[in-house]
């Protein structure tokens, strides 16, 4: 089976989920931290966080992990057999003392191409060696349809402070990031799901460097 990250296919699937878990709950927090090296080669760390009420939600699907998302440890090495040109270098899990709970995933990609692959990313990159350029296409209510308005409506009103965050490093310091920020040798884009359903257009972010 192959399990989507936030592509167009299963964006309504996890909309779905998050309706539920949001109904309860509005702590859950997802950062994708990408680190592209002058060799091309790509290391990436995704952090899930999530809060106790939406952990016990996930507990009730009676998955290996307490989350309703393709973010177990088999799924994520079962992508890896999928998509050769990204490894799974570690896999961590843990809790906090208010009852929330996060993953943490390190992979390490032969190339952007490849990362995007691993992640059904819309992803792109071009490069001379010195300077470059890195788009990113968010997914939007766009690929939902019409038919589901009242789906992206509920979803909306439930949002809450559920924050999409990533974060880009270029081999060198980056010098514009279009709507995101500059933080040191990273670009930064923070975007809540409220404002990401809301927008008309599909979010893009670009870094140039």
């Amino acid at each position: 089976m192959n399990k989507s990250f936030l592509n167009k296919n299963s964006f309504k699937t996890v909309l779905l989920c998050l309706i539920a878990v949001l109904g309860t709950t509005s702590c859950l927090d997802m950062e994708t931290g990408i680190t592209l090296k002058r060799s091309g080669k790509v290391e990436t760390r995704i952090t899930y966080r999530l809060s106790s009420e939406a952990a016990e939600f996930g507990r009730g699907f009676g998955a290996d992990e307490p989350w309703p998302f393709p973010l177990t440890e088999k799924d994520f090495r079962f992508r890896s057999v999928s998509f050769p040109g990204t490894e799974v270098k570690h896999y961590r899990t843990g809790s906090e003392s208010d009852g929330s709970e996060w993953i943490r995933v390190d992979l390490e990609s032969k190339s952007i191409k490849d990362l995007a692959s691993y992640m059904d990313f819309d992803l792109s990159l071009e490069s001379d060696g010195k300077t470059g350029r890195m788009e990113f296409n968010l997914p939007s209510p766009v690929s939902l349809g019409e038919s589901d308005e009242i789906l992206t409506e509920s979803l909306i009103r439930s949002a809450g402070e559920t924050r999409f965050i990533f974060s880009f490093r270029p081999p060198s310091k980056p010098a514009d990031c279009g709507i995101g920020r500059l933080d040191g040798r990273d670009a930064v884009l923070e975007i809540t799901l409220s404002d990401l359903l809301s927008s008309e257009d599909r979010t893009r972010w670009t870094v140039l460097w």
